[in-house]
């Protein structure tokens, strides 16, 4: 969560490729005085599974101003970076501050992962390299927990936006799980998904029918809710619905012996599954149709 005196925060990655990568990081203070300017340094890259030699990069002032006066904007320039992922969940962490006058206004601790994705004809992209969705319902996430589950094959958690679930984002960071949060219409939860989205663990939002039918997508929340960085926003659904409504829906979310009916809708799909196979070969025949993400396992 932002800290009590922070109105906004977007971190951003407006050059990322294999030789360097540019974290751009834009804080709004509540109290915006003139002549604020943020400080900081990020470290890394440090990940649970391998051995790093970590360095510091300090964050840089921009160019150019902010045509934005309250937004205050400061760069980190990583050279050769270590990417996130769910194999190997690289983060670069550190302390950024708000200064003023030569004096430290307040501080809070980032943590960032280098990461891009994208939904194309073929299926989800993750740093240029598909990756099927293995999930798993979810709502909180130990050092045991994790270990069980990659060791299971899961890569992704399905979790409620609620008060009771905002630990496990950070623990999804380290371990290396993306998330799928799910949403209801409640002022509070869509606020705190608006700052969960700063998590790279964060693939995206899955939405009960009811937000469709209110319009939820077509307003200036479903942008709160992406950002700049871009996230995947589902719906959870056993009908047939009208293309009108799946306007910028991305996936749906349905039952596999609802899979007949939902094929008539051109959207991809993650399928949820019952827990409790004795073999991977009904994985394998979900993974192979087309338009298939993945899928979740369901108690």
């Amino acid at each position: 969560m932002l800290p009590g005196r922070m109105d906004f925060m977007e971190v951003r990655n407006p050059v990322l490729n294999p030789a360097e990568a540019e974290v751009w990081i834009t804080a709004v203070p509540t109290d915006c005085l003139g002549g604020m300017e943020l400080r900081g340094r990020l470290m890394g890259p440090r990940c649970p599974y391998s051995t790093t030699i970590e360095v510091a990069y300090p964050l840089q002032p921009l160019p150019l101003q902010s045509e934005k006066p309250r937004h205050l904007t400061a760069r980190v320039i990583i050279p050769e970076p270590s990417l996130w992922d769910p194999e190997s969940p690289f983060l670069y962490q550190g302390p950024v501050e708000v200064w003023k006058d030569h004096k430290r206004f307040f501080e809070m601790q980032m943590s960032h992962g280098l990461r891009q994705f994208q939904l194309g004809p073929r299926g989800l992209r993750w740093n240029s390299r598909l990756l099927t969705i293995r999930g798993v319902e979810c709502q909180g996430l130990s050092k045991t927990d994790a270990l069980r589950l990659r060791q299971a094959g899961y890569n992704t958690l399905l979790a409620p936006v609620s008060k009771d679930t905002t630990e496990l984002w950070d623990a999804a960071d380290w371990f290396g799980f993306l998330v799928l949060g799910r949403l209801t219409d409640d002022s509070q939860m869509l606020r705190q998904a608006s700052l969960l989205r700063l998590h790279p663990s964060c693939l995206g939002w899955l939405l009960v029918p009811e937000m469709l039918a209110s319009g939820f997508v077509l307003d200036s929340t479903r942008d709160r809710l992406l950002g700049q960085s871009g996230y995947l926003i589902g719906v959870e659904t056993n009908q047939v619905l009208s293309e009108d409504l799946l306007h910028g829906i991305h996936f749906i979310l349905c039952e596999e012996e609802s899979l007949p009916l939902t094929t008539e809708v051109q959207r991809p799909k993650i399928i949820g599954t019952k827990t409790g196979r004795n073999d991977d070969s009904g994985e394998k025949t979900i993974a192979a149709l087309p338009g298939i993400l993945g899928w979740i396992d369901r108690g």
